[in-house]
């Protein structure tokens, strides 16, 4: 099935970090209302708010049950437009493969009068400091994910072309001197 796809990168201060204003309005997403955080394996989700009993139940089980039902979490709740997609590239569906069958999360939280949400503390510290300064937030076929961004290779390169030393230089100059012994 194909469908449009959005993708942006965005800040995180102190694990909050605001929805872009396109997925807000295209989703309906109001100040005050609540959001879905799902943690599946390595992957994490940002899904509409899922019904009290569905979250006390998921919170009443554990292990691969509790893996069994997030997973089915994320498979029946999907954001519904409230406006359609804007235009814009045709591709195929996000397929990510089975997620990591020894770890999931599931917590609401609330969307602030600016449009941010808190990351859960489970969800960071499982993402290991890969979600401490920026985050990509990709709106795919009514999910939407939360990723650690994408490295740019030219920005990492500039530091080389600007003349200041990067590592291969610098492994240069160490390998040079401890022959130089």
């Amino acid at each position: 099935m194909a469908s449009g796809y959005t993708i942006t990168q965005v800040k995180v201060r102190n694990g909050r970090f605001t929805i872009p204003a396109s997925i807000r309005r295209r989703y309906g997403i109001e100040p005050g209302s609540q959001v879905t955080f799902v943690g599946l394996g390595d992957s994490i989700y940002l899904l509409p708010p899922i019904p009290e009993e569905v979250l006390r139940r998921w919170q009443s089980l554990e292990g691969e049950e509790a893996v069994r039902m997030a997973r089915r979490i994320v498979e029946t709740y999907r954001w519904e437009a409230s406006t359609p997609a804007p235009p814009g590239e045709e591709v195929e569906a996000m397929d990510r493969g089975a997620p990591a069958e020894e770890y999931a999360f599931v917590a609401l939280a609330t969307v602030s009068r600016r449009g941010q949400v808190v990351i859960p503390a489970p969800l960071r510290v499982r993402m290991n400091g890969r979600l401490k300064d920026r985050i990509g937030v990709a709106d795919a076929d009514g999910t939407i994910y939360l990723f650690s961004p994408l490295r740019d290779p030219i920005r990492e390169a500039r530091g080389m072309f600007a003349g200041e030393p990067n590592l291969l230089v610098l492994l240069l100059e160490e390998r040079a001197r401890e022959r130089g012994r």
